[in-house]
């Protein structure tokens, strides 16, 4: 069990405790974009999720006094530790999950022994939870739909090759062309950088094994036209459906015999592969070293049930080529398609690399001007009046990317809480009557003024639900007065002065945040040196 498999097991299952609703998948983005095991993470998480967390160290003899269920960091001996979920505790026996084995029962002694002393409280409210729940937890379920039709796929092609078949050693056969093809279509996926999990476990066994570089040699392609996997995958897919059209026309001797000679010329390609593996580059695909296997099982296979003399039928010829042809067709029509994959990915990573650069950012924002700045009587503002850093925050209430802008507004917050000062200004049409923002602004103006306590609850809510009428229920107050109007039409020459045309609109200490960054990059990359308290003189109050 990894790092990351401890932190997110124990996250997901905390969560369920607590009965806040938080896709899988998104908790696993999270902390691939954390990328850091600790505690320190969890909280970040649940944080952005509205769940609060306060981190504590206390004796042993306290532990029954916590409120449960909370998070325990146990010891596992040379200085590494794990987390665990604590379910409850008594004088005698501590109940609480555990990532490898589920729910385990111990002396109270022995887990004492085991505990570091540190654990993280956890509450949560109606308010926690992950903003579009319900559309990203639609999209999960489509996309487990999706895996789980890919099994059955694959054993209804199982089962058409018995059915059609009947023949064990036939099967057997159809089954070995079968695997061919699925491999084969693995290694096309990774020479076009798919960055599946399972393809990069398979490829990274050992410090040996590196299917990219063996993938990109010379000798992983015929002539730099098609690459070999192609190759295979068309030899694989091609005589597997060849097999199952004889087997279903009562052919199959004669059909064997073409194979068993076609698998005999693909023989000594298997040995200069290996060859070339184990003494040129040396470094080894398990993908392909699969695929060769493969064609010596299906060659030794066919030998021992290929009927003596060979006997062949020209009409079997002109099937395996029809078969080879189509599957061949059907690879150039795709090709392009993967071909633009490959560069769309290519070009994405080579964004995220840019984005991710810390001087690239400094000098981008270095060249952004000074944006004029009008002062209003009663700003939204967030954090700490006397931070080195301001950032302005131009929203519409109804604006899905500021919802997303606004989760990871707050967990810089949750992060700075002293290096970080957030103005929040809202667009709206005040001379419009039919403008459902205006409401919603106005009430905020006057929760900002009225019931400060409750601003960052009262932002957090809106902007996970941005249901009016429920969420004023939830913060009832009198919104009706002028002067919030007023507050709208500063906002609105603002914006107009500054030529905003998109919300959100990111302000860092006076200069806009460029195109291609968003909030979240500073968050995930702390590209702004001034807020991670790298102070600079391009930081200046605003």
């Amino acid at each position: 069990m990894t790092h990351f498999d401890n932190q997110y097991k124990i996250t997901r299952h905390i969560l369920r405790q607590l009965n806040v609703s938080v896709t899988a998948t998104t908790i696993r983005r999270t902390f691939q974009e954390l990328n850091q095991s600790s505690l320190e993470s969890i909280a970040t998480a649940l944080h952005r999720w509205h769940v609060e967390t306060i981190a504590i160290r206390v004796e042993s003899d306290q532990l029954v006094s916590l409120p449960f269920p909370a998070i325990a960091q146990l010891s596992a001996g040379d200085e590494q530790s794990y987390f665990i979920d604590l379910l409850s505790v008594s004088d005698n026996e501590v109940i609480y999950f555990d990532s490898d084995q589920g729910v385990i029962r111990e002396d109270y002694k022995e887990f004492s022994a085991k505990w570091t002393g540190i654990a993280l409280l956890v509450a949560a409210d109606k308010q926690s939870g992950e903003a579009d729940y319900k559309t990203n937890y639609s999209r999960e379920v489509a996309a487990n739909f999706r895996k789980i039709f890919q099994i059955f796929f694959l054993i209804f092609l199982l089962s058409l090759g018995w059915l059609l078949t009947s023949n064990p050693a036939i099967f057997i056969i159809a089954t070995f062309y079968l695997g061919g093809s699925i491999l084969s279509w693995l290694l096309i996926r990774e020479e076009y950088n798919s960055g599946h999990s399972l393809l990069q476990s398979l490829c990274q066994l050992t410090p040996k094994t590196n299917c990219k570089r063996v993938l990109r040699s010379p000798a992983a392609s015929l002539g730099g036209l098609i690459s070999m996997a192609e190759i295979g995958f068309i030899y694989f897919t091609g005589n597997y459906l060849c097999l199952l059209l004889a087997a279903f026309a009562g052919s199959t001797p004669s059909l064997i015999a073409i194979l068993f000679v076609e698998s005999l010329l693909c023989m000594p390609y298997t040995i200069f592969s290996i060859y070339y593996q184990a003494k040129v580059i040396k470094q080894w695909c398990p993908l392909c070293v699969g695929v060769q296997s493969l064609i010596w099982l299906l060659t030794i296979t066919m030998g021992l049930i290929v009927s003596k003399p060979l006997a062949f039928s020209y009409t079997d010829f002109y099937l395996l080529a029809s078969c080879l042809s189509i599957v061949g067709f059907v690879n150039i029509i795709i090709k392009p398609y993967l071909n633009s994959y490959q560069q769309i990915d290519q070009l994405k990573r080579d964004l995220l690399s840019i984005r991710q650069n810390k001087t690239i950012f400094q000098a981008v924002l270095s060249e952004q001007s000074l944006l004029g700045h009008i002062d209003e009587p009663a700003d939204i503002c967030l954090g700490n009046p006397q931070s080195p850093v301001t950032i302005i925050v131009l929203s519409n209430p109804f604006c899905k990317p500021c919802a997303l802008a606004h989760q990871y507004l707050s967990e810089l917050l949750f992060r700075f809480p002293d290096r970080v000062r957030i103005i929040m200004r809202f667009v709206a049409d005040i001379d419009n009557p039919s403008d459902e923002r205006v409401k919603v602004v106005r009430h905020m103006y006057a929760l900002a003024n009225y019931q400060p306590e409750q601003l960052v609850s009262a932002l957090d809510s809106w902007f996970g639900s941005r249901n009016f009428e429920s969420w004023a229920n939830l913060y009832p107050i009198d919104s009706q007065s002028s002067q919030w109007d007023e507050l709208i039409r500063h906002t609105q020459a603002w914006s107009e002065q500054n030529n905003f045309i998109y919300t959100p609109a990111i302000i860092l200490d006076g200069k806009l945040l460029p195109t291609p960054y968003r909030m979240s990059d500073l968050v995930r990359y702390s590209l702004y040196s001034p807020l991670t308290g790298e102070l600079s003189e391009s930081a200046s109050k605003y």
